[in-house]
């Protein structure tokens, strides 16, 4: 009895593709969520007076260079980030980040996996 084997590489390649799209956008939005609570609740009260800079927080998957941006575009973000000195730091961005990065893998792993 012989076994005829079907080459599927190329529609294995675009799944994959496609799962690597779906993998850093699931992360930019988990990105974005650990983002948004801890500037809601990482600093013993929100980093909030009109809601504007926890609005601004956004995200942009960029699968053909494999990254995806998380931040704001307001021109004061940097400042409540990095502080000043009238104001303390508050690295919400990136204590965010380094807190949870396990959850945000996690995102991207499952959908990467997706399909397979």
């Amino acid at each position: 009895m012989a076994v005829k084997l079907q080459n599927n590489s190329s529609g294995v390649v675009i799944h994959m593709g496609q799962n690597a799209r779906a993998a850093l956008t699931a992360m930019g939005a988990k990105a974005q969520e650990v983002i948004l609570d801890n500037m809601q609740s990482g600093y013993g009260k929100p980093i909030r007076i009109t809601g504007d800079l926890m609005r601004d927080v956004h995200y942009d998957a960029k699968p053909d260079e494999e990254l995806v941006r998380v931040g704001n575009s307001l021109e004061y973000a940097p400042y409540v980030h990095e502080g000043t000195t009238r104001m303390k730091a508050r690295h919400y961005v990136t204590d965010a980040i380094n807190a949870r990065m396990n959850e945000i893998k996690s995102e991207g792993m499952n959908q990467l996996k997706n399909g397979f």
